[in-house]
Order: C-alpha cells, then sequence, then structure tokens
C-alpha cells in the first residue's frame, strides 16, 4: 500500500532519515518481482545502466568525470 496515511512526528523523521536507502533487497525476498511489476524492472535496468558508467567514469582521467556520474545519478533519482 504506497498511499499516503498521517503519520505520527517520530515516524515521520524515520521514513524521512530512510528515504533514500535501500530498504529491502528484492533479489533476496523475491527476484521474480521483477518480472510482474514493471517499476521495480525499470529501477533494476537504470541501476545496471548506472553501474555501467561508473565503471567507465572511473577509468577516465577527466576531472568533470566524477561530476558527471553525480549529475546523472541524481537525474534518475528524482
Amino acid at each position: 500500500d504506497f498511499r499516503r496515511h498521517r503519520v505520527c512526528r517520530a515516524s515521520c523523521e524515520f521514513l524521512d532519515s530512510i528515504a533514500d536507502s535501500a530498504v529491502l533487497n528484492v533479489e533476496e525476498s523475491n527476484p521474480a518481482l521483477y518480472m510482474y511489476i514493471p517499476e521495480l524492472e525499470e529501477a533494476l535496468r537504470l541501476r545496471q545502466q548506472l553501474n555501467s558508467l561508473r565503471g567507465y567514469l572511473a577509468t577516465c582521467r577527466q576531472e568533470d568525470s566524477l561530476q558527471l556520474l553525480t549529475k546523472r545519478y541524481n537525474t534518475y533519482i528524482h
């Protein structure tokens, strides 16, 4: 259930603190979910692309490569 619900302030602060963290490991829980939930499949595909991009930029000697990676990563996250 991903609908918004009212929560107490402490719960709200906790949820805000973990909003950008991985809470569940789908690979461990149920890897078949990727086949049934298109959003999870898309998230997996984007993570794989970002990891490939990170490897490429890590070999690049340009100073701007880290900034490019960060910008690209933030675009997908938000």
